[in-house]
């Protein structure tokens, strides 16, 4: 009986062994586990990076995008169909207005002044102001690109003292 005691306090003494070794490696095992969720977390950047973004409705259909242009980030917007409406880049904001059987109209402000274009470089007419002299000037062109009428402060100035006359 003392033979069949040694063989089963053996047996239990394994069996006790072998289970603190497994609690063991179940312990280490969720640390580990535990350690490289929180690890993997906090090494991703903050910023998303990409060489364009895209905005598009419920249809598909891309109405804004967010890209570089010649080097310039460019942020454009679109109508339904797709046709660009406006963009806005360094240093200037477009709209573009589709005249259907008329002509296009394009309008620019920029670092230059505002001017209304017909999206083929044709200014017609143009604000401007000049930082040197801290004056500005209205400018109206006809569709060869030549100054029609111009206006200027001291153009201004001069109405008004005529009119004091």
């Amino acid at each position: 009986m003392s033979h069949d005691n040694d063989v089963l306090e053996k047996r239990i003494r394994r069996l006790e062994s072998q289970n603190r070794r497994i609690k063991w490696f179940g312990i280490v095992f969720v640390a580990f586990a535990m350690a490289s969720t929180v690890w993997a977390q906090k090494a991703g950047t903050t910023a998303m990076q990409a060489q364009k973004f895209e905005l598009r409705d419920d249809a598909g259909q891309l109405r804004a995008d967010l890209a570089i242009l010649n080097g310039e980030p460019v942020l454009s917007f679109y109508d339904k169909n797709g046709g660009s409406e406006s963009f806005i880049d360094g240093d200037q904001f477009t709209i573009f207005k589709k005249g259907g059987g008329e002509a296009d109209i394009q309008a620019a402000f920029g670092a230059h002044g505002l001017s209304f274009e017909d999206g083929h470089d044709r200014v017609f007419v143009s604000l401007r102001g000049d930082e040197k002299d801290q004056t500005g000037k209205l400018q109206l062109n006809d569709y060869h690109h030549k100054t029609y009428a111009g206006v200027t402060p001291a153009d201004l100035s001069k109405l008004h003292s005529d009119k004091t006359r």
